[in-house]
């Protein structure tokens, strides 16, 4: 089984590296009611940290006001919890404990209404937590979990940074490639084919193409400008225009030089088959970085739910490994990093 070393281009995990490094901070800014100027000093450093060696000025700046955004929204996640950082810490860790200590004082008042004449009226105190904690604390941690950093230009999509600096890379790398093959001399190249083809590529893989704009037949194939293949536009809410035809979103095609070689041919029903087992790989990789985002998030608050969840990464990730075994696939450890 190979271990990919490649899934994930250096900017896309420099990116997720500071989205984990922002969780840490605003956690730590809300639990201990960090100055406000300080944090943002923090989290300015992460930022630039993740940000300035990215050679792509649309990206750089991108993916700054993207990580800023993910900062204030996790903050605003923290801060509507309906409890104070004493409470939360306080409950958290009773919850855990499965105690009836009272409550201090400093804790009551900073409850949420009425949450403790609840108590008053005969509940008891370790129900009582339990219900705090369920109510409060783990829907705020589960909003911070689902919480990512977006595309500032397509957040009604919900397209994430992770797969916009994919993009961004992906096409400055197919326009590189191009220029390549002009200046070298190619008239006409021949598109790669892989198993695991998108819908969106599928018919335009495996077939020659002109850098000329011209139209033509050679060895029996039609060929047709590459612009023809390449030219579907999508644009944005945020009026952002993209192509999505073949070299496109995250499209993994690359151009030769065609010299009367063979074409390279994938079956519909292979297509299919293989298409589904990348999308389910992907699927788990998702569901690894969620369970150590979980993991994160419960560190200092509740070590029974962290140990769970670092549990659950680990079953994950051994599936996802044998899974890709089993299908003849390379997996990709960067991949499931947060």
């Amino acid at each position: 089984m190979r271990i990919a070393n490649d899934g994930l281009n250096p900017y896309a995990l420099a990116l997720e590296e500071a989205q984990e490094d922002i969780r840490k901070i605003v956690k730590a800014a809300f639990i201990f009611s960090l100055p406000y100027d300080e944090v943002n000093r923090q989290l300015y450093r992460v930022i630039g940290k993740a940000t300035d060696d990215i050679a792509i000025d649309r990206l750089k700046r991108d993916a700054r006001i993207s990580l800023l955004n993910f900062a204030n929204a996790q903050r605003t996640i923290w801060q509507s919890s309906g409890l104070s950082p004493e409470a939360f810490m306080f409950v958290s860790k009773a919850a855990e404990q499965r105690n009836s200590l009272p409550i201090p004082p400093n804790v009551i008042k900073s409850l949420p209404p009425n949450s403790f004449l609840t108590e008053a009226r005969g509940v008891p105190l370790q129900q009582y937590y339990r219900d705090v904690y369920k109510k409060h604390i783990v829907p705020t941690i589960d909003r911070l979990t689902r919480g990512r950093a977006l595309d500032p230009n397509d957040q009604i999509a919900r397209n994430s940074l992770r797969n916009l600096a994919e993009m961004e890379v992906r096409y400055n790398d197919h326009n590189d490639n191009i220029e390549q093959l002009r200046q070298s001399g190619a008239r006409l190249v021949v598109c790669s084919s892989h198993a695991d083809c998108s819908d969106r590529c599928a018919e335009w893989q495996g077939r020659v193409y002109s850098l000329d704009g011209t139209r033509g037949v050679i060895d029996k194939q039609k060929y047709v400008p590459l612009e023809t293949a390449t030219d579907v536009y999508y644009t944005t809410k945020a009026g952002r225009t993209y192509k999505n035809g073949l070299l496109g979103f995250n499209c993994r095609h690359y151009l030769t030089e065609y010299r009367g070689q063979l074409l390279p041919t994938v079956s519909a029903d292979e297509r299919k088959k293989e298409y589904a087992i990348t999308k389910r790989q992907r699927e788990y990789e998702r569901d690894i970085r969620m369970a150590r985002a979980q993991a994160s998030y419960y560190d200092g608050l509740d070590e029974k739910k962290r140990l769970m969840y670092v549990r659950e990464a680990r079953v994950l990730n051994k599936e996802y490994q044998q899974y890709s075994k089993d299908n003849g696939r390379a997996y990709y450890p960067m991949r499931t990093r947060i």
